[in-house]
């Protein structure tokens, strides 16, 4: 997938922008707002008769030259080369190579989007600089967080580079950017996004109005990379090829960096706020080059939006009911850390808190952060009958229980308040936060190949983060072992016998008319109706269904004209794969070893 594929988010979020974008309605408004204070004895807002404008000229002249153009060779199917590695990389070859931006944080570090590199042929990645006249000057990938994950990037200018650099530029030192606070940053706030969009060689510089916080939803429960994203516009805002600029708050600070729009004509722009940056910059500088996880906090559950009746029919106190708190558990992972803890399937999570972010907070139905009302105050709002003052949280505090998990570290002191059914009153866990990697799924690094095994028609892999993410496999199938079947031959004996495998492109998600993941995966665990529970078991009872044939063909008496009779000939391939349906169907084909054998020889001829 090319690198500028933005992830499409249906919404109707034109309007919006529309609005922002029109002045005659920015008068209108604030003219309103000015003229309702006339005649009376408050004083005029300051902050709203003062202009919203920023001076973009000034933060050009002092910040340009630690703003960068991210340029590199393109692996058009590196995703597909990673599903089937026997199948030849394929570059881009267009005019203008592929690009995204980035800035200087350190005088060797520059910080960008994973999804700006992620594509990039090993070494080739380059920077260019207005300070040096657009020269390219060779960077290496520090780490790698993933586009999915955590979207950022460091990489790393060389001494020798660095050193040319200076001496093109003429500069003693090179210009950086330091972050600022994106917990400040109000909707209406005005910010300049710097980068290159399109196919610019020029930087570019747009002031964009703050419009709010967004959660990029792909489906009930589960978001993009798990946090909010700050929500820029108007009109164009982000661009293929701003991906990994600075959006810079008046005072010159980052407090976002564009990641992704909304792919309408009149785009919104979505911001990786500058907390959630600082939050895992080390951790994304340690990843080897995208080669090591980041091990992201999680606790192991899958959620759903809860109900008054469910509340009711599980004995929740009446304040819990009336006040509508506490989302679903609808899955529990079995080893989670969540299991671990003593939660169950069914209970019903009310509040949770994080001693050393100084978090304690209710929880509503869809699992949000409670900001008004009695219970904004938690626990205390439980034991009082007063209410709280009506006033309501910042809109950035109306964090999701998803990334008050994520902006947990191993250690944390976590309070969960929960409802079981079953059991009277509100219970609550006290724990130590700890990472658990359920199944311990290997990571597979951002420039890296897994390997592999073809055979006849088909290529089967050890489940991986990212084989396992783009199939959508559900975490009971992983847990159950076996091989994953990443890619088929289209019209093969593989197909014909119901391995029909469909990914998603990895940057979207795809669905079907009932709103269901629409990938199908196949799951290979029995060989001769023995168990395979990874990819050396399953290469090993191959080898040794071949070696039977083998041996069948050279013992005595053996006829060849009567070689489709023979038994030793077929190996028995058991798997499991999904249905449109939601349903999982088992299969035991057997396939023909010597046809299989002389497919892959040809497929693989090395």
């Amino acid at each position: 997938m090319n690198w500028t594929a933005f992830y499409r988010l249906a919404g109707a979020l034109a309007c919006a922008v529309l609005i922002a974008g029109n002045p005659a309605e920015a008068v209108t408004t604030r003219t309103v707002a000015l003229a309702a204070h006339e005649g009376s004895d408050d004083p005029v807002d300051e902050a709203l008769a003062a202009p919203m404008d920023l001076d973009i000229a000034a933060l050009k002249d002092k910040y340009q030259n630690a703003v960068v153009k991210i340029e590199f060779t393109a692996l058009r199917n590196q995703d597909e080369t990673k599903l089937n590695p026997t199948k030849s990389e394929n570059y881009y070859s267009g005019e203008e190579p592929p690009h995204g931006s980035g800035f200087f944080i350190s005088e060797d570090e520059i910080v960008t989007n994973a999804h700006v590199v992620e594509q990039a042929r090993t070494g080739s990645i380059r920077i260019k600089s207005p300070a040096a006249g657009n020269v390219e000057f060779k960077v290496e990938v520090r780490g790698v967080g993933g586009s999915e994950n955590i979207d950022l990037a460091v990489l790393h200018l060389p001494k020798d580079e660095l050193l040319r650099l200076k001496k093109r530029s003429g500069l003693k030192k090179i210009p950086t950017l330091q972050f600022g606070d994106s917990d400040s940053v109000k909707q209406t706030d005005p910010l300049a996004i710097f980068g290159y969009p399109q196919s610019s060689d020029e930087l570019k510089m747009i002031q964009a109005k703050v419009t709010g916080r967004e959660y990029l939803r792909i489906k009930r429960g589960r978001f993009i990379c798990g946090h909010q994203f700050i929500e820029v516009g108007p009109g164009a805002t982000v661009q293929p090829g701003n991906s990994g600029g600075p959006a810079l708050d008046k005072s010159g600070k980052v407090v976002g960096i564009p990641s992704r729009g909304s792919g309408y004509g009149s785009e919104q722009g979505f911001l990786i706020p500058s907390r959630v940056v600082l939050h895992f910059l080390d951790r994304v500088r340690q990843s080897e080059g995208g080669k090591k996880s980041l091990n992201l906090p999680k606790l192991g559950i899958g959620l759903t939006e809860n109900f008054i009746g469910t509340c009711v029919w599980s004995g929740a106190p009446e304040d819990v009911v009336t006040f509508e708190l506490g989302v679903l558990i609808s899955e529990l992972v079995p080893g989670s850390l969540a299991e671990k803890w003593g939660l169950k399937d069914q209970d019903i999570l009310i509040g949770f808190a994080n001693k050393q972010l100084g978090i304690s907070c209710a929880l509503d139905f869809g699992g949000y952060r409670v900001g008004t009302g009695r219970m904004k105050n938690w626990p205390e709002g439980l034991e009082s009958s007063e209410s709280a003052e009506g006033t309501t949280e910042p809109e950035q505090s109306k964090l999701h229980l998803s990334e008050l998990v994520l902006r947990s570290n191993p250690g944390d002191d976590i309070t969960l308040w929960y409802v079981r059914r079953g059991q009277n009153g509100i219970q609550k866990i006290e724990k130590k936060f700890e990472y658990v990697n359920v199944g311990n799924i290997p990571h597979l690094g951002t420039f890296d190949k897994p390997s592999y095994e073809l055979w006849g028609d088909f290529v089967a892999q050890d489940f991986n983060e990212f084989n396992t993410s783009v199939f959508e496999l559900p975490t009971r199938e992983l847990l159950q072992g076996g091989v994953l079947v990443t890619f088929v031959e289209p019209n093969s004996l593989a197909s014909r016998r119901g391995m029909e495998p469909h990914a998603r492109d990895t940057y979207s998600f795809s669905f079907n008319d009932d709103y269901e993941p629409a990938t199908t995966w196949a799951i290979i665990d029995t060989v001769d109706g023995k168990p395979v529970k990874n990819l050396a078991e399953f290469k090993a009872a191959l080898r040794a269904a071949e070696k039977k044939f083998a041996d069948a063909e050279k013992a005595p008496g053996y006829d060849p004209s009567r070689r489709m009779f023979l038994k030793e000939r077929y190996v028995e391939i058991g798997f499991r794969t999904n249905t449109r349906q939601g349903t999982v169907l088992r299969l035991n084909p057997a396939f023909p070893i010597d046809e299989a054998l002389e497919t892959a020889k040809k497929d693989n001829p090395s």
